[in-house]
C-alpha cells in the first residue's frame, strides 16, 4: 500500500482535511469531539500515528513533539496540499478514493446492483442508472461511480505532481487576503521540525 508508513490522527475540528486525507487514500483517524488532548496523544502513540493540528493554543507535552504537526495553512485544500509536501506523500491515480470517508477501511467488495437492492442507502433511480456498487467491508456503506465519484476525482487529481496547483475551490474562499502557500526554504525547516 502506497504511503503506508504515514497514518494520521486529526481532532474532529479538522473532519473536512480528514475526508480529503482519506481520498488520496491516506490513514487517517478522526477523534470524537470534545476529545481531551490525553485520548489524541493517547492515540497517537497506540497507533502510531502523526498528530495534525491547526490550534497555536494546544498545549502538548514536549514528549508529543515527535509526533506531532501544527498545520500553518488556513483552507482545507491549503492544509492538504501542506500535508503533501511536508510529509512527501505520494499522490497516485490508484490510491484516488481508495479508503473510506466514512470509516477509514481500505476494504472494498465490488457488488451487483441485486446484492444492494433494498438497501435504504441507494435509491431506486439510483438502481436504475448503475450496475455496479462498491461496497464498504468495514462500515457497510455503499458507494457507486455517478457524478459525485467523478467530481471527487477531479479535485484529488488537482493534487498530483503533474497537475500542478490546485483549482480553485469553495474552500480558497475561506482564505485571508494575502494568504500564501510556504515557500520551498519554509517546506524544508518545516520537515526537519519533525
Amino acid at each position: 500500500e502506497l504511503n503506508e508508513d504515514l497514518c494520521f490522527v486529526v481532532t474532529s475540528a479538522l473532519t473536512r482535511l480528514m475526508r480529503k486525507l482519506r481520498g488520496l487514500g491516506l490513514d487517517t483517524a478522526i477523534m470524537r469531539e470534545g476529545a481531551r488532548q490525553g485520548e489524541l496523544l493517547e492515540t497517537a502513540e497506540t497507533e502510531d500515528r502523526i498528530l495534525l493540528f491547526h490550534s497555536k493554543k494546544a498545549q502538548l507535552p514536549a514528549r508529543a513533539a515527535h509526533r506531532t504537526y501544527l498545520l500553518r495553512s488556513k483552507t482545507t485544500d491549503e492544509q492538504l496540499r501542506e500535508v503533501i509536501e511536508v510529509f512527501d506523500v505520494e499522490v497516485d491515480s490508484d490510491c484516488l478514493c481508495g479508503r473510506c470517508v466514512q470509516c477509514n477501511s481500505w476494504d472494498w467488495q465490488l457488488v451487483d446492483r441485486e446484492a444492494v437492492r433494498g438497501n435504504p442507502q441507494v435509491q431506486s433511480k439510483t438502481l436504475e442508472n448503475f450496475e455496479e456498487f462498491w461496497l464498504c467491508g468495514g462500515c457497510g456503506k455503499v458507494f457507486w461511480e455517478g457524478k459525485m465519484f467523478e467530481k471527487a476525482l477531479g479535485h484529488f487529481r488537482t493534487f498530483m505532481p503533474e497537475t500542478g496547483s490546485a483549482e480553485k475551490t469553495s474552500d480558497d474562499a475561506e482564505a485571508p487576503a494575502g494568504a500564501t502557500q510556504p515557500s520551498s526554504e519554509e517546506i524544508a525547516r518545516r520537515r526537519q521540525e519533525l
